[in-house]
């Protein structure tokens, strides 16, 4: 039985550390599929009732918040796209257009859309400010946009894949597919 390396070791960075003030507020989504692009659109409205900065980071209590999103499990080019950093609110708006290239229509109904929201603070590392996932079956039903809660699950989706397919990467490279992986 091989043990993932990676686990050992595991350190979070600072900015999962940093956090110590509960999650609040919501995130306001549109999804739509270009079928004959294979593309699919997210758009990222705003974000109300955010959780306000520690005054002790120096730059006031209001966040300047941006989002990354994400498709899981990955499709397409797997990658994650970002909006640009808001002005200081807890309510920001940045009507936001994001595309995932070479979505096949077949895979979409089994996965979802993962959105974390930080806080960038300058001459930091950013704070975490909330997260949520939304099922692509769900966010089709409606043909409008849609207010999703943020929670404190802290990228538990996208660091669960992330590490399995490190563990796997390094057990193909050091054991060259000898073994057992676990």
């Amino acid at each position: 039985m091989s043990v993932c390396p990676t686990n050992e070791h595991f350190n979070p960075p600072q900015e999962q550390i940093a956090r110590e003030k509960m999650v609040s507020g919501r995130v306001q989504i549109q999804v739509w599929y270009h079928a004959e692009r294979q593309e699919l659109v997210v758009s990222l409205m705003a974000a109300d009732d955010l959780a306000l900065r520690d005054e002790a980071y120096g730059h006031g209590n209001l966040p300047e918040a941006y989002a990354k999103v994400r498709i899981l499990p990955k499709c397409g080019d797997g990658s994650v796209q970002q909006t640009e950093v808001s002005r200081p609110t807890q309510n920001p708006i940045w009507n936001a257009t994001l595309t995932f290239g070479q979505v096949k229509a077949d895979s979409l109904m089994d996965r979802y859309i993962d959105i974390q929201l930080w806080d960038l603070v300058p001459h930091t590392e950013s704070i975490f400010l909330g997260e949520c996932s939304i099922e692509l079956q769900q966010a089709f039903l409606d043909d409008q946009a849609i207010w999703c809660r943020l929670d404190d699950i802290k990228g538990f989706a996208w660091h669960q894949h992330e590490q399995v397919a490190e563990c796997v990467t390094t057990w193909l490279h050091c054991s060259r597919g000898r073994g057992t992986l676990w």
